[in-house]
């Protein structure tokens, strides 16, 4: 699981047109700065062991004593630390901190030049100074010895047919930085002007399946989430896949715990109301269970072959806006899924989705949501003929230790096979 904390809660420098946050910004106050204890405290309180991300909002518009204070408790707790940043602030005293106290920094960014611009900054001029300075800073952190992951949202401006290309090209720049390990999300619409910026759901899916093609041509050494997780989930090992895929209850998100002065939050994608609400204590898998057995045509998943690695995708893209739905970018799922299927096939490596041993598989998975017990597929593969489940499909023993944590941030297990 990761932890956020969010020091300034969801203030930012920047006004992202796609940003998930803006309507919590209508709801909720900006946040006055307060004492760094009180955040350490509710972070004490929190069952996980993992170490923390600085998140927001822009996390930098944190006091740098206030920085400090958060990162030297966890570095002498830890022995690490984290940050998500859109990279404008950065100076040298960011980076005095970000080596003394170990800190992973991950940039958000779209790309320079023009195809950063739904990174608003109050005008066009100032965007592209804000573009020029992020990628500036990016380049800076990789010559000081702190090589940031990224995180990239795709759109019309970075990821159309018209601007592929020189994405691409970019991409190229960015693998000689050395940066290896990028997380690429689609823009989720968010009932705001930025919606018409998003490619459908085959411009998507040709989109992806142009960066890997391209990736493996030019020899690009980076790890995408995307990619990584496919390949993962078609060989029936999901212990280490991000969020997305792992059946994510809306209301109490395995994949986070945002910490703020008012409580511990979950992940906020499924908020499309503006109440950002405080994260649930009992955990559910209702949504995954209940779409497996809703016809495809009334926003469920009913007899399609990829549910098993699937499960409905992020509720935070649930079609209509409703965290019920499967995801309105299912046609793209299926697009990549069947595209790396034959990536498989072709050096004789059987997918999960094809197995004898589907149904079984799935059946069990099933029982499992239906009980309220977290699973994985890579634990059932291994069980199946160990009578852990039975030869007619029934349930018999819970699976409480079976599943370690959840990656929602950027750490990845190994290397994709495919790019």
């Amino acid at each position: 699981m990761t932890i956020e904390i969010r020091p300034v809660g969801i203030n930012c420098n920047l006004q992202c047109k796609y940003c998930y946050q803006w309507k919590m910004r209508e709801e909720s106050p900006a946040t006055k700065r307060k004492d760094p204890s009180k955040l350490i405290k509710k972070l004490e309180n929190t069952a996980s062991g993992n170490y923390f991300t600085l998140f927001g909002g822009e996390a930098l518009l944190t006091p740098i004593e206030d920085l400090e204070t958060y990162w030297k408790y966890g570095y002498e707790k830890y022995g690490q630390n984290g940050i998500q940043t859109n990279g404008v602030l950065i100076n040298d005293r960011h980076i005095e901190l970000f080596k003394k106290y170990n800190v992973h920094v991950g940039i958000s960014f779209d790309g320079t030049g023009s195809m950063n611009d739904l990174r608003w900054a109050g005008s066009l001029e100032k965007t592209r100074k804000c573009t020029e300075m992020t990628w500036n800073n990016v380049k800076r952190l990789v010559k000081e010895g702190i090589i940031p992951s990224m995180i990239i949202t795709l759109h019309e401006l970075n990821a159309s047919k018209k601007n592929i290309g020189k994405f691409k090209e970019w991409i190229k720049e960015v693998d000689s930085l050395g940066i290896w390990s990028i997380r690429l999300h689609i823009l989720e619409k968010e009932d705001c002007e930025a919606d018409k910026y998003a490619l459908s759901p085959k411009e998507y899916a040709e989109a992806f399946i142009d960066i890997a093609d391209f990736c493996s041509k030019e020899n690009i050494d980076i790890e995408f989430d995307v990619f990584h997780d496919i390949n993962s989930l078609l060989k029936g090992k999901d212990n280490y896949t991000t969020c997305m895929f792992n059946n994510c209850d809306p209301l109490n998100t395995a994949s986070v715990d945002s910490i703020d002065y008012d409580g511990v939050r979950g992940c906020g994608r499924p908020n499309k109301n503006g109440v950002d609400w405080n994260k649930c204590k009992t955990m559910g898998f209702e949504r995954s269970y209940m779409l497996y057995h809703i016809p495809q045509k009334n926003g469920g998943c009913k007899d399609c072959k990829y549910f098993i690695i699937c499960r409905g995708n992020c509720p935070g893209n649930g079609i209509d806006g409703d965290w019920r739905n499967r995801s309105e970018y299912c046609e793209m799922w299926k697009i990549l899924f069947d595209y790396f299927e034959k990536k498989h096939l072709e050096i004789e490596i059987v997918p999960i989705t094809m197995s004898p041993s589907l149904k079984r598989i799935e059946r069990a998975l099933l029982d499992s949501l239906k009980t309220g017990q977290r699973t994985t597929i890579e634990y059932i593969i291994n069980n199946l003929d160990n009578n852990t489940y039975s030869c007619n499909n029934e349930y018999i023993s819970h699976l409480d230790s079976c599943h370690g944590d959840v990656p929602h941030g950027d750490s990845y297990e190994n290397h994709n096979d495919f790019q």
